[in-house]
């Protein structure tokens, strides 16, 4: 039979050595986790980074579009405004020698002339108010980009990391401990 001295040292030895084997798996599980966590917080940081870059770029193209189409406006107002007045005064010039031509002349001719200016002021209101609707319109469109951009920025929520459970040192130390006192217990009764 063996002796009981030499089975309860053997008994402890096993127990250590599974204890051993426990922390070390736990801590190589810990360790793991922990790495595969911090690789789940850089891939969402680089997709929050590329997301933005992507909406701001947008946000850029599509304000710089508004502001190249009221641009383009502007210089079709400009061109508008002069061919009216070159309208008018053509049709002015053309009411002259007509009226010279005819013998008319005074308050009559007068009135025609004015009511030229009338039709070119008349015209002019009705393309300067469609300018300024038009102006306030790109206006909200870039405020509705700038409420796309963050809508769009912010589409990618932050990863919170899952909580890890960290290696327990002392379940496996203890339960060597009580390995050896139920190994040695039965020897102190003696």
């Amino acid at each position: 039979m063996c002796d009981p001295v030499s089975m309860g040292v053997a008994m402890v030895g096993t127990a250590g050595a599974g204890a051993a084997a426990q922390i070390v798996g736990d801590t190589a599980r810990y360790n793991a986790e922990k790495g595969y966590q911090q690789n789940l917080v850089d891939q969402n940081r680089e997709q929050i980074k590329n997301n933005r870059q992507v909406a701001t770029e947008e946000y850029l193209n599509k304000v710089r579009l508004e502001q190249k189409a009221g641009m383009q406006e502007q210089d079709a107002i400009v061109e508008q405004r002069f061919d009216l007045s070159k309208q008018r005064r053509a049709a002015q010039a053309s009411a002259k020698v007509s009226a010279a031509e005819g013998g008319v002349g005074g308050v009559s001719i007068d009135d025609l002339l004015l009511d030229f200016h009338r039709q070119e002021s008349f015209a002019m209101g009705r393309i300067l108010a469609t300018q300024e609707w038009n102006k306030q319109q790109r206006q909200e469109n870039i405020r509705s980009y700038g409420m796309e951009y963050k809508a769009r920025a912010n589409s990618v929520p932050f990863y919170q990391p899952a909580p890890i459970r960290k290696p327990d040192y002392f379940g496996p130390a203890l339960s060597v401990v009580n390995t050896g006192l139920q190994a040695f217990a039965p020897m102190a009764k003696k």
